[in-house]
């Protein structure tokens, strides 16, 4: 039975640690290079040199690094990974644009208002983050049930054994018990 469980604590172990880097991908690695508009000209920057106030260049194809309004040009936006809508969206200057979701067509410029951990999907990891690391009072149950009959098995057969007409009915007895 121990080995049962350490196999399944270290399945669980596995996903955890796809699960996270999953998450870190949704929100943007920090080496990752975007394009920044400096005055009259573009610089291709890394997402963790950006701040507030940034105005960050996206064309079609590319993922929005940043929560923002548009500041100019006009897309179409699949919000998918952030609304769960499917279809993109007409997106223009004054509307509301969340890191994540995707240019199909068109360019458009963001005045980046949330960063990293601080966006909305940001948020979503941070919240799937800490769901993760507490552990449900049934599970904390669970684990403490077993823990205590996995100690109480051994020790009732061995008793039995001991005090009945020999190791066969204590086996027996520690059998019956595992079904």
């Amino acid at each position: 039975l121990t080995w049962l469980r350490r196999r399944g604590d270290l399945v669980v172990a596995r996903r955890v640690v796809t699960a996270r880097k999953s998450l870190s991908d949704v929100v943007g690695a920090p080496e990752h290079i975007v394009s920044r508009r400096f005055g009259e000209r573009r610089e291709a920057v890394p997402i963790r040199a950006l701040h507030a106030g940034d105005v960050v260049v996206v064309s079609a194809g590319q993922e929005l690094p940043v929560d923002g309004t548009i500041v100019s040009g006009e897309a179409m936006v699949n919000q998918q990974t952030v609304t769960g809508e499917a279809l993109p969206v007409e997106r223009e200057p004054g509307d509301r644009v969340f890191a994540a979701t995707t240019v199909e067509y068109g360019e458009i410029e963001v005045r980046a208002e949330q960063l990293g951990l601080d966006t909305a999907v940001g948020r979503i990891v941070r919240a799937i983050r800490a769901a993760a690391r507490e552990k449900p009072e049934i599970q904390l149950f669970a684990g403490t049930l077993a823990r205590r009959e996995v100690r109480r098995t051994p020790a009732l057969a061995g008793a039995r054994g001991a005090f009945s007409s020999g190791l066969d009915s204590g086996l027996g007895h520690l059998g019956a018990r595992l079904r």
